[in-house]
Protein backbone atom coordinates (compact mmCIF):
# COMPACT_ATOMS: atom_id res chain seq x y z
CA UNK A 1 0.00 0.00 0.00
CA UNK A 2 1.42 3.62 -1.47
CA UNK A 3 1.12 6.26 1.76
CA UNK A 4 0.34 9.83 0.27
CA UNK A 5 2.07 12.06 2.19
CA UNK A 6 1.62 16.29 2.11
CA UNK A 7 4.72 18.18 3.12
CA UNK A 8 4.11 21.70 4.99
CA UNK A 9 6.92 23.61 5.40
CA UNK A 10 7.73 27.63 5.08
CA UNK A 11 11.68 26.65 3.89
CA UNK A 12 11.71 25.02 0.20
CA UNK A 13 15.08 23.45 0.73
CA UNK A 14 13.46 22.03 4.67
CA UNK A 15 10.75 20.29 2.04
CA UNK A 16 13.61 19.17 -0.38
CA UNK A 17 15.50 17.46 2.25
CA UNK A 18 12.24 15.99 3.47
CA UNK A 19 10.55 14.47 -0.01
CA UNK A 20 14.33 12.75 -0.69
CA UNK A 21 13.86 11.31 2.70
CA UNK A 22 10.40 10.03 2.07
CA UNK A 23 11.84 8.96 -1.65
CA UNK A 24 14.41 6.54 -0.21
CA UNK A 25 11.90 5.42 2.10
CA UNK A 26 9.92 3.65 -0.66
CA UNK A 27 5.82 2.86 -0.61
CA UNK A 28 5.27 6.74 -0.50
CA UNK A 29 4.08 9.47 -2.77
CA UNK A 30 4.09 12.78 -2.05
CA UNK A 31 0.90 14.30 -3.45
CA UNK A 32 1.36 18.08 -2.61
CA UNK A 33 3.18 20.66 -0.39
CA UNK A 34 2.57 24.17 1.18
CA UNK A 35 4.65 26.95 2.39
CA UNK A 36 2.01 28.74 4.78
CA UNK A 37 -1.20 27.72 7.01
CA UNK A 38 -3.28 29.35 4.38
CA UNK A 39 -2.03 27.49 1.28
CA UNK A 40 -2.00 24.29 3.28
CA UNK A 41 -5.25 24.94 4.54
CA UNK A 42 -6.74 25.67 0.36
CA UNK A 43 -4.99 22.67 -0.61
CA UNK A 44 -6.28 20.01 1.79
CA UNK A 45 -9.55 20.68 1.26
CA UNK A 46 -8.49 19.30 -2.35
CA UNK A 47 -6.64 16.31 -1.44
CA UNK A 48 -6.62 13.57 0.88
CA UNK A 49 -3.53 12.87 2.01
CA UNK A 50 -2.68 9.53 4.75
CA UNK A 51 -0.26 11.48 6.59
CA UNK A 52 0.76 15.19 6.69
CA UNK A 53 4.45 16.41 7.59
CA UNK A 54 3.74 19.40 9.51
CA UNK A 55 6.02 22.17 10.77
CA UNK A 56 5.03 24.27 13.52
CA UNK A 57 6.42 27.74 12.49
CA UNK A 58 5.49 29.16 9.25
CA UNK A 59 5.32 32.37 7.65
CA UNK A 60 1.80 33.61 8.41
CA UNK A 61 1.16 31.40 11.42
CA UNK A 62 1.48 28.54 13.55
CA UNK A 63 1.28 24.55 12.05
CA UNK A 64 -0.94 24.49 14.66
CA UNK A 65 -3.36 26.22 13.00
CA UNK A 66 -4.05 23.91 9.78
CA UNK A 67 -5.71 21.58 12.17
CA UNK A 68 -9.21 21.02 12.80
CA UNK A 69 -11.12 18.33 14.89
CA UNK A 70 -12.22 16.88 11.72
CA UNK A 71 -8.95 15.93 10.04
CA UNK A 72 -8.65 12.30 8.00
CA UNK A 73 -5.49 12.43 8.12
CA UNK A 74 -2.07 11.94 10.34
CA UNK A 75 0.09 14.64 11.54
CA UNK A 76 3.79 14.36 11.79
CA UNK A 77 5.06 17.37 13.34
CA UNK A 78 8.78 18.02 11.91
CA UNK A 79 10.20 20.64 13.25
CA UNK A 80 13.47 22.84 14.63
CA UNK A 81 11.78 23.01 18.01
CA UNK A 82 11.56 20.92 20.54
CA UNK A 83 9.45 22.65 22.87
CA UNK A 84 6.44 22.31 20.86
CA UNK A 85 6.40 18.68 21.39
CA UNK A 86 3.44 18.16 24.39
CA UNK A 87 1.33 20.44 22.63
CA UNK A 88 1.69 18.03 19.49
CA UNK A 89 0.85 14.62 21.75
CA UNK A 90 -1.80 16.72 22.88
CA UNK A 91 -4.03 17.04 19.57
CA UNK A 92 -2.65 13.23 19.05
CA UNK A 93 0.09 13.90 16.65
CA UNK A 94 1.38 10.40 15.34
CA UNK A 95 5.08 11.37 15.58
CA UNK A 96 7.02 14.88 16.68
CA UNK A 97 10.45 14.77 14.49
CA UNK A 98 13.22 18.19 14.91
CA UNK A 99 15.24 18.65 12.15
CA UNK A 100 17.31 17.44 10.47
CA UNK A 101 15.05 14.33 10.24
CA UNK A 102 17.15 11.42 9.50
CA UNK A 103 16.28 8.38 7.33
CA UNK A 104 15.43 5.94 10.51
CA UNK A 105 13.18 8.57 12.33
CA UNK A 106 10.80 9.30 9.00
CA UNK A 107 10.76 5.78 9.06
CA UNK A 108 9.61 5.27 12.71
CA UNK A 109 6.51 7.76 11.64
CA UNK A 110 5.69 6.11 8.32
CA UNK A 111 5.67 2.53 10.41
CA UNK A 112 3.07 4.44 13.12
CA UNK A 113 0.92 4.51 10.29
CA UNK A 114 -0.78 1.85 9.73
CA UNK A 115 -1.11 0.93 13.63
CA UNK A 116 -2.98 4.40 15.01
CA UNK A 117 -6.60 5.42 13.98
CA UNK A 118 -7.00 8.51 11.60
CA UNK A 119 -8.73 10.78 14.20
CA UNK A 120 -8.45 12.76 17.05
CA UNK A 121 -9.18 10.63 19.29
CA UNK A 122 -7.18 8.72 22.04
CA UNK A 123 -5.91 5.35 22.38
CA UNK A 124 -5.36 3.46 25.57
CA UNK A 125 -1.59 3.62 25.06
CA UNK A 126 -1.24 7.33 24.55
CA UNK A 127 -0.07 10.10 26.64
CA UNK A 128 -2.94 12.67 27.59
CA UNK A 129 -2.36 15.90 28.60
CA UNK A 130 -4.14 17.63 32.30
CA UNK A 131 -3.81 20.77 31.68
CA UNK A 132 -4.90 23.12 35.34
CA UNK A 133 -5.04 26.74 35.99
CA UNK A 134 -1.29 26.91 37.20
CA UNK A 135 0.13 23.44 35.96
CA UNK A 136 -0.18 21.01 32.96
CA UNK A 137 1.01 16.91 33.46
CA UNK A 138 1.64 14.81 30.42
CA UNK A 139 0.00 11.29 32.01
CA UNK A 140 -0.37 7.45 30.69
CA UNK A 141 -4.05 7.47 29.84
CA UNK A 142 -3.64 3.93 30.97
CA UNK A 143 -3.66 5.53 34.50
CA UNK A 144 -5.99 7.41 34.10
CA UNK A 145 -9.22 5.32 36.88
CA UNK A 146 -12.36 7.86 36.12
CA UNK A 147 -13.14 10.70 34.85
CA UNK A 148 -16.42 13.14 36.74
CA UNK A 149 -18.32 15.90 35.23
CA UNK A 150 -18.11 19.49 36.98
CA UNK A 151 -20.10 21.68 35.20
CA UNK A 152 -17.76 22.73 32.42
CA UNK A 153 -14.75 21.20 34.08
CA UNK A 154 -13.61 17.83 34.72
CA UNK A 155 -12.10 16.01 37.58
CA UNK A 156 -9.63 13.38 36.21
CA UNK A 157 -8.11 10.68 39.13
CA UNK A 158 -4.70 9.16 38.51
CA UNK A 159 -3.56 6.58 39.99
CA UNK A 160 -1.08 7.66 43.06
CA UNK A 161 -1.56 11.37 41.81
CA UNK A 162 -3.25 14.20 42.79
CA UNK A 163 -6.75 14.88 41.07
CA UNK A 164 -6.40 17.21 38.27
CA UNK A 165 -9.43 19.73 37.49
CA UNK A 166 -9.33 20.20 33.61
CA UNK A 167 -11.49 22.50 31.75
CA UNK A 168 -12.97 19.82 29.22
CA UNK A 169 -16.35 18.70 29.46
CA UNK A 170 -17.29 15.11 30.03
CA UNK A 171 -19.36 14.69 26.77
CA UNK A 172 -15.76 16.12 25.05
CA UNK A 173 -13.73 13.40 26.95
CA UNK A 174 -16.28 10.92 25.92
CA UNK A 175 -16.04 11.73 22.65
CA UNK A 176 -12.02 11.54 22.46
CA UNK A 177 -12.43 8.33 24.52
CA UNK A 178 -14.60 6.14 22.22
CA UNK A 179 -12.53 2.90 21.29
CA UNK A 180 -10.95 2.89 24.38
CA UNK A 181 -11.32 0.89 27.67
CA UNK A 182 -13.58 3.96 29.14
CA UNK A 183 -17.16 3.74 29.70
CA UNK A 184 -19.62 5.70 31.23
CA UNK A 185 -21.19 3.96 34.43
CA UNK A 186 -23.06 7.49 35.61
CA UNK A 187 -24.25 10.88 33.27
CA UNK A 188 -21.81 12.41 35.49
CA UNK A 189 -18.85 9.58 35.56
CA UNK A 190 -16.94 8.01 32.76
CA UNK A 191 -14.17 4.67 34.33
CA UNK A 192 -11.14 2.95 32.93
CA UNK A 193 -12.37 -0.61 33.29
CA UNK A 194 -8.96 -1.78 33.65
CA UNK A 195 -9.30 -0.27 37.00
CA UNK A 196 -12.61 -2.06 38.32
CA UNK A 197 -11.96 -3.88 41.31
CA UNK A 198 -15.80 -5.26 41.53
CA UNK A 199 -19.46 -4.27 40.58
CA UNK A 200 -21.99 -4.73 42.86
CA UNK A 201 -25.99 -4.76 43.19
CA UNK A 202 -27.61 -4.11 47.21
CA UNK A 203 -31.19 -3.17 47.46
CA UNK A 204 -31.71 -2.36 44.09
CA UNK A 205 -28.61 0.41 43.66
CA UNK A 206 -25.64 -0.52 41.73
CA UNK A 207 -21.67 0.38 43.00
CA UNK A 208 -18.53 -0.17 41.75
CA UNK A 209 -14.63 -0.89 43.48
CA UNK A 210 -11.95 0.50 41.97
CA UNK A 211 -8.01 -1.25 42.93
CA UNK A 212 -7.83 2.06 44.29
CA UNK A 213 -10.47 1.68 46.85
CA UNK A 214 -12.87 4.42 45.30
CA UNK A 215 -16.34 3.91 45.52
CA UNK A 216 -18.60 4.77 42.29
CA UNK A 217 -22.33 4.68 41.72
CA UNK A 218 -24.17 2.76 38.66
CA UNK A 219 -26.93 3.87 36.74
CA UNK A 220 -29.32 1.45 36.91
CA UNK A 221 -29.90 2.41 33.26
CA UNK A 222 -26.58 1.63 32.63
CA UNK A 223 -25.86 -1.25 34.19
CA UNK A 224 -25.89 -3.67 32.03
CA UNK A 225 -23.95 -1.87 29.32
CA UNK A 226 -21.10 -1.76 32.09
CA UNK A 227 -21.29 -5.35 33.13
CA UNK A 228 -20.78 -6.57 29.50
CA UNK A 229 -17.76 -4.02 28.82
CA UNK A 230 -16.66 -5.54 32.21
CA UNK A 231 -16.62 -9.27 31.02
CA UNK A 232 -15.34 -8.26 27.75
CA UNK A 233 -12.38 -6.89 29.33
CA UNK A 234 -12.69 -3.71 28.11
Amino acid sequence: MTVRVFLVDDERLARVALRQLLDEHGGVEVIGEADSVASARAKLRELSPDVVFLDVQLGDGSGFEVLTSSDSWRTVFCTAWSEYAVRAFEVNALDYLVKPATPEVVARALARVGSKPASMGLRDDDLVTLREAQSMRLVPLSQVEFIKAADDYSEVHVSAQPMALVEVTLKDWEARLAGTSFVRIHRSTLVNVKHVASLRQDAGRWAMTLRSGATLEVSRRLAAEVRERLDAGR
